[in-house]
């Protein structure tokens, strides 16, 4: 892929978005400067990508994932029993030959559990698990352990359905 911008720190917005040369790569230049410089040659291929992308997000082809595949992410997962650890191995719903567990049951994030029967599990973004990743991001998905145990401390008390 080449790679035509960069996020900097910059004064202004505009010297916030470096545009790099894929044919100087030493050299990185803020908007103005691009624009001013640079030749047709060099501005269609941005162009071209920009409209790529603005197509895809339009046709509803341009998916922004909350992490990256191959990310840790922390997962809030209801104790079912004493030895539940938070694994899926340790799931006392988890049925033979390791198909079931809370998720497949439905138990999995229905709010039934209240916060002091939860854990926390770190939990890795993979392609068979975007789909959960996705819609429950920000309700039982968080980027960081402590975005998950922030969401407990405010569930605290409460026994808030998901809907």
């Amino acid at each position: 892929m080449v790679r035509f911008t960069a996020k900097i720190d910059g004064d202004t917005p505009f010297d916030e978005i470096a545009f790099l040369n894929p044919h100087d790569p030493e050299g990185s230049y803020n908007l103005r400067e691009f624009v001013s410089d640079a030749s047709d040659d060099e501005l269609l291929p941005l162009a071209q990508k920009l409209a790529d992308y603005e197509e895809a997000e339009a046709d509803g082809r341009l998916v922004r994932l909350p992490a990256p595949i191959g990310s840790t992410v922390y997962r809030i997962c209801p104790k079912c029993n004493s030895r539940h650890d938070g694994s899926c191995k340790s799931c006392a719903w988890l049925g033979t030959g390791g198909v079931g567990g809370c998720r497949v049951f439905g138990l999995w994030g229905d709010g039934q559990y209240p916060p002091e029967r939860c854990t926390i599990v770190p939990w890795k973004v993979s392609w068979n698990n975007l789909e959960t990743v996705l819609e429950s991001f920000g309700k039982r998905i968080f980027e960081t352990r402590e975005e998950a145990e922030e969401f407990l401390r405010r569930r605290e008390g409460e026994m808030i359905p998901e809907k």
